[in-house]
């Protein structure tokens, strides 16, 4: 669903972070908490005993039954903030974060914030994983199909200038034989892929132009 990433410097963020992260969480006694670790591949923060709930990561596997609106503290990995990974402005689930003081700062890496926060392309992410997850079984049956459809349809409800899930509910309807709709929605997609920071989001060309043939 995302377009392919381009070059990142990996080096921002480290498994030792872990460590330290685990000692402030336990020394203000924080058990309510989000965290999103660029390093989570590599380095679990499950291993260490961090509490926090999993934030998507762009380079990470899906988050499911993500909800539009987080609260408690949140630390976000410097990465995860830079438009490297995920691109600049409403590209970017996490951009409103780039644009507050974080409340603290732990190993130079990650930005710890405390409060309540929207995060809708956050949730419009999962719910259009979970479409294609439906859409990838193939021989979906009707019930699915609908189902499919309902998770992209709330997807575009929630952030309806991404590309990548303009082009999921695309795939949803035409799962569902309501091709007119599915071109308009690849249609969308297209236009923002060319109109919304086009220099970031040219890999989706070749695949949106051969869906609209």
């Amino acid at each position: 669903m995302r377009a392919p990433v381009r070059g990142i410097d990996s080096n921002v963020d480290w498994g030792q972070q872990l460590k330290l992260t685990k000692k402030y969480l336990d020394e203000r006694g924080i058990q309510d908490c989000w965290f999103d670790y660029f390093g989570r591949m590599t380095a679990d923060p499950a291993y260490y005993q961090i509490p926090c709930k999993t934030l998507p990561q762009r380079l990470g596997p899906p988050v499911e039954n993500m909800p539009a609106r987080i609260a408690g503290t949140v630390l976000i990995s410097a990465t995860e903030l830079s438009p490297a990974l995920w691109g600049p402005g409403d590209l970017n689930p996490y951009s409103k974060f780039r644009d507050l003081r974080p409340d603290d700062k732990i190993a130079d890496g990650i930005f710890v914030f405390h409060g309540d926060f929207g995060v809708p392309l956050l949730a419009a992410l999962s719910h259009a994983q979970a479409a294609e997850n439906l859409l990838g079984n193939g021989n979906l049956s009707d019930v699915q199909a609908q189902q499919a459809l309902s998770e992209a349809q709330t997807a575009a409800s929630l952030a309806p200038n991404d590309v990548g899930i303009q082009a999921v509910l695309g795939d949803a309807l035409m799962g569902m034989h309501r091709e007119d709709e599915a071109r308009a929605a690849y249609q969308r997609a297209l236009t923002l892929a060319q109109t919304n920071y086009p220099e970031f989001q040219s890999d989706w060309l070749p695949e949106l132009k051969r869906k609209l043939r």
